[in-house]
This record gives structure tokens, C-alpha cells and sequence, in this order.
């Protein structure tokens, strides 16, 4: 967040904490709930985290602009009691959820929360959420022992016949067998950065692709826009907003401590640029793109 973005947020931090006593601490499930929630449920889920939580307060993000519509979208969305779609938010309120995280990203959360707690829980004040970090398991995490958390995760697509909505460097598996056991894997590419400019292509190209083949499940991977997108195509197709599984599963299996680059894979947080290597299989899937 840019200084004069955080300046807003700093001047406004009195009526975040009058918001925060007013306010309840939302009720959000731990990741291995979420998981089971929507295995049991077949929920669509659509994810906030910090970078949505800026959009809805008209604050642009390093990949995203910021945006009026988008904006007014998140809002809705937050305060949605949508049955199909379950909402998720970073567990991060309670104050010994904090210990569940690694000592800088604990750091890191405790000064966002001195900011905008009260924000926060004026915008979300639902019976029931999910846990936003169900993609985003490992590497800001003070546990790091996943390995039976991995292998519930799978059984989300497991089986399943599955359009990927990507960044078009994002290129979720491509090199990893994270989506191994999926019954066949399709993708629709869209712009890595600023996607929600092409929101109504975007969601159009879906449909037909949805028309034109048969998928069981739609995982999406393109930051805000995944969340709206999720949000929409709930009452169509179960749609999972995972942004960050795949980079997640790449440190999980490097054991690495720390954001590191991966080769042919855009991560905004590491790196700005990646290779543009990739393999036959990949291109194969690949059932649209949108510049």
C-alpha cells in the first residue's frame, strides 16, 4: 500500500476502533473446516483478503486498480448471505489466531489491524465464514507441517473436470501434480493485471466454454476479479476462488520459509516477471484467452 493510502487509513484509525467495539469479531472456521464445509455443502466460496479489503475501500493494488464498480461489487459481496457461496476472510481477528502465523506475517497483520479492525467488521457482519488463507496455507504459516492438509485440499477437484481461470503467467499445476487427480483439466487465460477491466468478457467466455464442454468445476485464480467471479457463477457451477494455491504448493513442496520465485510462474509478491516456458501438456488445455 502506497504511503498516502495507508495515511488515509492512519487518519481514520480513531473510528476504526469506536467501529471495532461496536462491532462483533466475525465468526470465521479454520481452513480445515472451510475445506470440509465445502465438501459437504458443494459451496462455491469467494475469498477477501487485505488487497480486496483496500478495493472496497477505493484503494488500488499492485495488479488491480482501483475501480468503482469493482468496489461497489465487493461490498455486495461481503455483506452477501448468498446460499451457494461461502464467504471467506482471513483468521486473523482473534487475537491467538495471530499465533497461527508466521512472526513476520504476524507483524504484518497486527499493524493492518491497529488501521482498519473496525472496518473490517463493519463490512462483515454474516452469521458464518470461511477461511480465506484455504489457499494460502504454508509459507505465512508458523506450522508447517501440511502434508494431511494438502491431501484434503485435493479432494476439492478430485475426480472432477475442471476449468482453471487464470493470469495468463499464472499457470496453476503446470509442472506439479497438485491437480493430478482431477478427471481432465481446461483454462481460460485472462490478463494478469488489472482483469476487472474485462469482467463482462470474462465472465461471457465462460459461459461458453461452459456450453461447449463438459466441467464439473471451476477453480479461479485472478486476484478481486476471482471474488466477484465466484460470486456470479455460483448459480451455474460450483466455482472455487483459490488464488495462490499453486505458488502455496510450490514452497510447500520446496519446504522453502520464504516467498522464493518459481520458474514460468507470476507471482506479484516475488517478482514482477517469470520465464514464458511452458510445457505441451499446458498449452494443450488451454480453451481461451483474453488480452
Amino acid at each position: 500500500m502506497r504511503f498516502k493510502d495507508k495515511f488515509k487509513f492512519l487518519i481514520k484509525a480513531p473510528i476504526s476502533w469506536i467501529k471495532s467495539k461496536k462491532y462483533s469479531i466475525p465468526k470465521i472456521l479454520d481452513s480445515d473446516s472451510t475445506v470440509s464445509f465445502i465438501l459437504e455443502k458443494g459451496s462455491s466460496i469467494s475469498r477477501f483478503g487485505d488487497g480486496e479489503f483496500n478495493l472496497m475501500n477505493g484503494v488500488g493494488i499492485k495488479f488491480q486498480s482501483a475501480d468503482k464498480e469493482l468496489q461497489k461489487r465487493l461490498q455486495e459481496i461481503a455483506c452477501s448471505e448468498k446460499e451457494k457461496v461461502l464467504i471467506c476472510l482471513p483468521d486473523v481477528f482473534a487475537k491467538h489466531k495471530l499465533n497461527d502465523l508466521s512472526d513476520e506475517s504476524k507483524k504484518w497483520w497486527k499493524r493492518n489491524l491497529f488501521l482498519t479492525r473496525g472496518y473490517w467488521y463493519e463490512f462483515f457482519k454474516n452469521e458464518l465464514y470461511g477461511d480465506a488463507n484455504i489457499s494460502r496455507f504454508y509459507v505465512n504459516k508458523s506450522d508447517k507441517d501440511k502434508y494431511d492438509y494438502v491431501q484434503r485440499l485435493k479432494l476439492l477437484w478430485k475426480n472432477k473436470k475442471v476449468l482453471i481461470i487464470e493470469g495468463k503467467k499464472s499457470r496453476l499445476g503446470m509442472g506439479n501434480d497438485l491437480f493430478e487427480n482431477t478427471n481432465c483439466i481446461y483454462r481460460l487465460l485472462c490478463p494478469q493485471s488489472n482483469a476487472y477491466e474485462k469482467y463482462n468478457e470474462i465472465l461471457d467466455t465462460t459461459k461458453q466454454i461452459l456450453n461447449q464442454y463438459d466441467i464439473d468445476l471451476i477453480i479461479c485464480a485472478l486476484g478481486p476479479t476471482a471474488t466477484v467471479l465466484s460470486y456470479d457463477l455460483s448459480d451455474i457451477i460450483q466455482t472455487l476462488d483459490m488464488g495462490h494455491v499453486d505458488i502455496e504448493y510450490e514452497w510447500f513442496l520446496k519446504k522453502s520459509d520464504i516467498e522464493i520465485a518459481v520458474d514460468n510462474k507470476m507471482m506479484s509478491e516475488v517478482s514482477d516477471t517469470c520465464g514464458d516456458n511452458v510445457t505441451e501438456t499446458y498449452a494443450q488445455q488451454i480453451v481461451g484467452e483474453i488480452e
